[in-house]
């Protein structure tokens, strides 16, 4: 669940989350909750009442921006789709769904494919940790992110950017700062290219 973010910030997010849980019904479990610039998003399970029941109980304290149930499946799209709403979801900060949708990617990919997916995966859960005001976890992950990006002298995979995404890793390195995926329309080239 997508709510309106009202200026609160990754370090509100403990007594947030204690609200939040405070004000849902019993029947309603928040797993957890993380803080973007714009939103806030809710993980929550119910078992008793529909997804739309929950938004309606919500928007008694909270504008509900977004509901999605999330559902692992098979990924059978062609990559160059999977990037593209990778990477929007990444570039609205929804990188916990970003990092859902690389990794169903990720488990049909081999070789260097898969390794740059790796660090993408990598890079969407660092900042999953940072909308966690969890700092040294996401420092921490972001390394091992751009080790995983710079592994390989890949340029462009699936229509995105490694290149300017490494440049962009560079000049926010020892930062928070928000990092966005470049993706070109690439219907007519090809999949991957390497220096």
């Amino acid at each position: 669940m997508y709510l309106e973010n009202k200026g609160w910030t990754p370090t509100d997010r403990e007594w947030l989350l204690t609200e939040v849980r405070n004000r849902m019904p019993e029947s309603v479990r928040v797993i957890d909750l993380r803080i973007g610039s714009s939103h806030i998003e809710l993980d929550i399970v119910t078992d008793v009442r529909g997804a739309e029941d929950i938004k309606r109980y919500v928007e008694k304290f909270q504008r509900v921006i977004d509901l999605r149930e999330i559902v692992k499946s098979e990924e059978t799209r062609k990559p160059e789709v999977v990037m593209r709403e990778a990477a929007q979801l990444f570039n609205r900060e929804r990188f916990w769904e970003a990092h859902e949708v690389l990794e169903g990617l990720w488990r049909r990919l081999t070789g260097v494919e898969k390794n740059v997916v790796h660090g993408l995966i990598l890079l969407a859960a660092a900042y999953v940790h940072l909308q966690k005001d969890e700092l040294e976890v996401f420092r921490s992950i972001l390394a091992r992110a751009r080790n995983a990006l710079e592994e390989h002298d890949v340029v462009e995979i699936f229509g995105l950017n490694v290149d300017v995404l490494r440049r962009r890793l560079d000049k926010a390195d020892n930062s928070t700062e928000i990092v966005k995926l470049n993706i070109a329309d690439n219907r007519d080239r090809p999949v991957s290219k390497t220096k």
